[in-house]
């Protein structure tokens, strides 16, 4: 970096004795070591500038920040400006490793996530903006104060939608309109006639590939569409509320603690909070007349129903899961609240016994709120054969349990991912890091393995390693057997 902060220039009367974040040199250049973006920056600057002729300077944690023209008497022109625009974006890699550190806070650090709404008004919204109607419950947008006016973007919906259907191979086609007949037929959604597309907001929507052989792809709307760069979309107009997740380690805990362990699912719980008649005009949609033929006219429909991929959802979903416990005073009702991650049921009671009631009151007060839960999983035969009996069982025995994989005969988790033998031919960073963060383990029975991983990707750093650069002799040397110990811990079962 081309070095303007030299001795002359911190002589001038205004920045004399001054404490500069960065010293006066001579040197013409010099190497950025951090570099902090505009999103950050005002947690480091305070409230004072000092200005006069030539560069003011600006107060921050550092010390004094120089901004302006070097030179008071010849202002710096086009001929000799400096001009730096830096973007930058985090590889895939890097975000992995930051999770995989973050896994060490687990259950020990508050989460202070940022939010627009804190818990007092996310309470004061599941007092006014949520409500049961006829077994159901019903819930309106939480739009942000004053928001900026909401385009309905019928023109780039229209654009987007045709495009899509247009790109389409006959049988995806015919899979996603089995899609929307099938949202027709569980009242999720409902078409609208004599529409006014000057009214509401419109949502262009695509299909994500899923390895299913029932449902190869499933619909996600676009919520963060924007008619221009100076409209909002409709995630913009909303409320983010705060996540309010339950603390994974502890539903983990009361998971293996427990003698006889539970799981099960809420089917559609998004799906199964209706949305306020009001608010249905801004989940507008597009779909063809008729699926045999991509140029076809568009019918329009509505969401009936707090859609997935809308910035409130989980905020709304967690509205409802509190609202259940306030008004179902049942341990069971209290244990839901505390055992439900977005939409995963996962906990564990003393015996058997315990397990056909919870299974009972569960669903009794689910079905009663218009949810019904399914894929039960247990090491209770009694449990297993209601849910067989009730056609909720969930037949595979090996199932996923927030982030592992639970063998319900055995009573045994092992790894989702399993690390593949160690490779020493052609040995990167990136493979470094890739099969250490490709191991997710949230009881931490790795954690002696992972610590010496966790070391050793800081040597690489140390080092100055690029990504694809390859680890010498010494270095491989060291990775080999870290790298065999976790991949024999990938493979491990652990019993309770």
């Amino acid at each position: 970096m081309k070095n303007f902060i030299k001795k002359p220039l911190v002589d001038l009367p205004h920045l004399r004795g001054l404490p500069l974040a960065h010293h006066p040199s001579d040197a013409s250049s010099f190497e950025i070591s951090v570099l902090i973006g505009a999103d950050h920056s005002l947690g480091f600057i305070e409230n004072e500038v000092i200005e006069g002729p030539g560069p003011y300077a600006v107060k921050s944690k550092f010390g004094y920040l120089l901004s302006g023209p070097t030179n008071a008497r010849n202002n710096l022109n086009a001929a000799n400006a400096t001009i730096l625009h830096i973007a930058t974006h985090s590889m895939e890699e890097e975000t992995k490793l930051q999770t995989l550190w973050d896994l060490e806070t687990i259950g020990i650090r508050n989460e202070e996530q940022s939010t627009d709404t804190k818990v007092s008004e996310f309470e004061l919204f599941r007092d006014t903006h949520l409500r049961i109607d006829d077994g159901k419950y019903v819930a309106k947008l939480p739009w942000k104060p004053d928001h900026p006016p909401l385009p309905t973007n019928y023109q780039i919906s229209e654009k987007r939608t045709r495009a899509m259907v247009r790109r389409l191979k006959p049988d995806l086609l015919n899979a996603y309109n089995r899609i929307i007949q099938e949202q027709i037929s569980f009242d999720f959604i409902e078409e609208v006639s004599d529409d006014d597309v000057t009214r509401g907001h419109y949502l262009p929507h695509r299909s994500v590939k899923k390895d299913s052989t029932t449902t190869p792809i499933r619909v996600v709307y676009d919520c963060s569409c924007r008619q221009s760069i100076d409209s909002p979309s409709l995630n913009d107009c909303l409320q983010t509320g705060p996540a309010l997740l339950n603390d994974m380690a502890a539903i983990l805990l009361r998971f293996r603690l427990n003698e006889t362990a539970v799981i099960s699912d809420i089917e559609k719980a998004f799906l199964n909070v209706r949305l306020d008649e009001s608010d249905r005009k801004f989940t507008k949609f597009l779909w063809l007349s008729d699926p045999s033929d991509p140029e076809s006219n568009f019918k329009v429909y509505q969401f009936k129903t707090v859609l997935f991929g809308a910035v409130c959802s989980p905020f709304i979903l967690n509205a409802v899961k509190t609202h259940l416990e306030k008004h179902n005073a049942t341990l069971t009702s209290t244990d839901l609240k505390d055992n439900i991650y977005v939409d995963n049921v996962v906990t564990g009671v003393q015996n058997a016994t315990d397990a056909v009631k919870y299974y009972n009151d569960a669903n009794e007060i689910m079905t009663a709120s218009g949810f019904k839960l399914r894929s039960w999983s247990s090491n209770s035969d009694e449990v297993r054969s209601l849910a067989k009996r009730d056609r909720t069982l969930e037949m595979n025995t090996n199932v996923g349990v927030l982030g592992m994989r639970w063998d319900s005969d055995s009573d045994t988790l092992t790894y989702m991912k399993k690390t593949q033998p160690p490779s020493n031919d052609f040995v990167t960073k990136r493979e470094v890091a890739q099969i250490t963060a490709g191991l997710f383990d949230p009881y931490g029975y790795l954690s002696p393995v992972l610590v010496k991983a966790k070391l050793f990707i800081q040597e690489l750093w140390k080092r100055k390693l690029d990504w694809d650069e390859p680890l010498g002799d010494d270095l491989i040397k060291q990775w080999s057997p870290i790298a065999t110990d976790l991949r024999a811990g990938s493979h491990d079962t652990f019993s309770r």
